[in-house]
This record gives structure tokens, sequence and C-alpha cells, in this order.
């Protein structure tokens, strides 16, 4: 095997996976978002609508998953092949293929890179300037490149902002110090610009969402070892290990130094959150995908024991396999039975709404030309997906706050009184119905999708009409 075609095995396989499943709820949000360029949304950076904007662009407008994925796929492979690319430069002699592989088998990021998430174009960035800042004579375009994409991808980018900034301090000579540094506060000012334009006209929503809605809380020792036991099980045991053994080098040599900058402040930060407040998993990559680096390094140098190499691929590929399997079939609902909760499986997740758009196509004239309107932005997002409304006239989300207005068309119709008839839609996920101060509404349709002989996502509908004033 060669690194080329490591890259691109790991490339086809995701967008395989990819085009031929459903989209999930923020992959929706995401495409919605597309259709109306901003330097920032209400809770994101603009990165990656830009890049869902600029693929379905590329590719005619197609509005299909594989388009919307495809930029995963790519974005995932680039994150090994920089890998390999960075363990070339730290050793020269060693065979990156093999190195790439032990990248590719951290199965908690690559088990689900085939989703079109923010998380995707950050660690590619993030990817770029791992490797950019350990170069002492490189261009300085990856670095410009990089800094821009992380700051445009998610605020959380700034941690990679600090570890570039001290890893070129540690690694650069003297003379080109100064040059890379400005190279790296460049990009990040590009990639601020808009996104602080965008807040400043917003109210500063976005910004103030991620200070306060997402990291406050209160103190809670059992949420953070829920934590340690997920990150755990995404990392795999011997990823896990070697990270935390990497956090506390005796005698680090060059390329472990290099990785302790760029996992220490993620550890602090995200090894922190979970103690004062809610978090996700996926937060916390970013301390293991530099120890990913770290091990591929050293097991492409005969470094790393059978019985830890065999651990770490053993727990890789049946991870990933768990997330492909589970993306595919109710796993759940297939062990419990009828009456399983649909929401506790995520392949009910990834359909759905195509039936909810092949039913409304079958509805007389009069029911097709009704906006849909929904409570919350993933079923909002959803229908608009199902229905291909690429311009906005036909789908709305009521009601809204201010850093979520522009996000959503303006149709006429009405909060929280309803000034016209329109169809409600909600699913087996957000199932709270229409709530309009003033109208009469009716269940009109409920569209239930099974699979396996189970229950799977059900699209309920509502026709509603403003009611007639009390004389």
């Amino acid at each position: 095997m060669s690194a080329r075609i490591l890259v691109a095995t790991v490339f086809g396989l995701l967008w395989l996976q990819g085009a031929t499943l459903g989209i999930s709820d923020d992959e929706a949000y995401y495409w919605a978002l597309s259709r109306v360029l901003s330097g920032a949304y209400a809770f994101h950076p603009p990165a990656i609508a830009w890049i869902i904007h600029g693929f379905s662009k590329l590719l005619g407008g197609v509005i299909e998953p594989w388009v919307i994925r495809l930029p995963a796929a790519l974005g995932a492979a680039a994150v090994v092949a920089l890998g390999m690319r960075w363990m070339r430069s730290a050793s020269p002699e060693l065979t990156a293929w093999r190195g790439g592989l032990v990248v590719a088998a951290f199965g908690g990021f690559f088990g689900a890179a085939w989703l079109m998430v923010p998380d995707i174009p950050l660690f590619v960035g993030w990817a770029v300037l791992f490797w950019a800042s350990y170069e002492t004579r490189g261009r300085l375009l990856p670095l410009i490149l990089g800094a821009a994409l992380v700051v445009l991808s998610k605020y959380s980018g700034v941690l990679a902002i600090l570890s570039a900034f001290i890893a070129i301090g540690l690694r650069t000579p003297r003379e080109r110090r100064v040059e890379r540094w400005l190279a790296l506060l460049v990009g990040a000012l590009l990639g601020l610009i808009p996104v602080i334009l965008a807040n400043a006209s917003q109210g500063w929503g976005s910004i103030l969402y991620q200070l306060h809605g997402r990291h406050g809380g209160d103190w809670n020792f059992l949420r953070w070892l829920r934590f340690v036991a997920i990150e755990f099980a995404l990392a795999g045991p011997a990823l896990f290990v070697f990270t935390l053994a990497a956090l506390r080098p005796k005698n680090p040599d060059v390329p472990t130094r290099h990785v302790l900058v760029w996992a220490a402040p993620a550890a602090f930060v995200y090894g922190l959150q979970p103690l004062i407040g809610d978090f996700k998993p996926h937060w916390a990559f970013a301390i293991f995908l530099p120890g990913a680096m770290l091990f591929g390094l050293r097991y492409a140098r005969g470094e790393i024991s059978v019985r830890m190499s065999r651990l770490h691929f053993g727990w890789g590929v049946l991870l990933i396999t768990a997330f492909l399997v589970s993306s595919r079939v109710p796993v759940v609902a297939l062990l419990r039975g009828e009456g399983t909760d649909p929401r506790l499986d995520l392949a009910n997740d990834l359909r759905g709404w195509r039936e909810f758009a092949e039913w409304r196509a079958a509805q007389p004239v009069a029911i097709q030309v009704l906006p849909v309107i929904a409570s919350r932005y993933q079923t909002a997002s959803q229908a608009a997906f199902a229905l291909k409304d690429f311009d906005r006239r036909v789908v709305e989300m009521l009601p809204r706050d201010a850093k979520q207005k522009a996000e959503w068309p303006e149709l006429g119709i009405g909060w929280p009184r309803l000034l016209r008839t329109v169809l409600f839609v909600a699913d087996h996920r957000y199932s709270e119905g229409p709530n309009f101060e003033s109208a009469a509404c009716l269940r009109y349709a409920k569209i239930e999708n099974r699979r396996f002989g189970r229950a799977s996502r059900a699209v309920e509908v509502w026709k509603c009409e403003p009611a007639l004033p009390v004389l």
C-alpha cells in the first residue's frame, strides 16, 4: 500500500457511506444556512455553510446527500494525508502509510467523519497548522490558510491558533520566527473579520451563545466521569492511554514536544468543561487527534508493541463498524422489539423526510401551494431539504430569536397571530405541535416510516388557518 492509496481509500469509503444515506438534522440545518451567505450564523461561524454552498454551486445546484457529504469525505481524507506529511517531516525515512493507518483507525473520529459538520473543516485547518507549525522553512501560505479556516469553522479554533503560535516559537529559527507568527496572525484576522462584522450586526448573539449557552452550568463530578468513559470508548483504550502518557513525558523528543503543545491546551479546556457544564464528546477529539499522530509516527518507526497496535486497530475496526451498522440498521429496536422509542436509533434520524416530500407532491394543488412551517430548526431544515427549497420560498421556521432571524425567509405567515393558511410539521424527535396565538389547527396527516418491521421516523402534519375574528 502507498500513502496515496490509503488517502483514496479513506475518501472512497466515507463518501460511499455518506452518499447512500439521508442527511441528519444538523446537516440539513447547515444546508439551510448555505442558502443565504453570511459572516456568522446563530450558533457557528460560516465555514460549514460556505463550503456546502460552494460545492453545491460547483456541482450544478444539485440538492442531494452525496453533494453535502462530498466535502466531509475529502476533509477526513485530508486529515490523514496531512498527518502523514507531518510524520515524514519528523522522520523522512519512515513508511508514512503505516502511520496514516493508525490515524485512520481513530474510530471515534473516522467512524462518523462522513457527516458534514463544522468539525470537519475545523480539523482540516487544525491538521494544516499542526503540520505547518512544525516545519521550520516551509511556505507561509499554509499557516495563513489554516489559521483562517479554523477561525471560520468554530470559535474553539482559537485554541489551534494558540498551539501553532507556541509551536512556531519552539521550532522555528529566530530569523524566520516573526514572519511565521505574522502569517498566523494574518490568517486569523482574515477569518475573524467576517465573523466579527456579522456578529456586530446581529447583536453578538452567536458569540454570546458560545460563551454562556454552551459553557455555563454547575459543578458535577459524575458528569465528568461519564465524559471520561465516553472518551475512553471513542478513542479506544490504546490511544486513550497512549495520549495520557504523551501528556506527561519524561524525556520528550521533538515530535513529542510538538504533540504536547497541541494536546495540552485542548486537554485543559475540554477536560475541565464537563465539570462545570454539559459537553459534546467530539470536542475532546482535539486531545486525541494529536495523540493519534504521535502514535502513528512511533508505530511507523517500529516503536509500538504488537499488543498495543493490535488493540488500537482492533478497537478502531470494531468502533467504525458499529458506527456504520447503527447508521443503517435500527439495532436497539431489533433487540428490544416492537414499541421501542425510535429516537434511540441513529438510523431513524437519517430517513423519513423524503416520504414527506412525496406525500406533499401527491396532494391537491391547493395543499401543495401552502407554505410549510416548523417550530424547530431541525424540522424546518429537514422539510426545506426534502422539498429542495433552495430559493427560500416554501419553508419558514417560527418562532425564532434575533440571532436566527436572517437565517429564514419572511413568508408573511405572522407570529404569534397566524395571517395565512399553512402546513405545520413535526417529527418523532421534535413532536410539539403548532402554538399560534390565534389559529385553527387540525391534524391533517401522519407520514410513518417503518424499517425492518419497526417504527422509524414519523412526520406529522397540521393544517392551520387564521381564526375568524370574534364579533
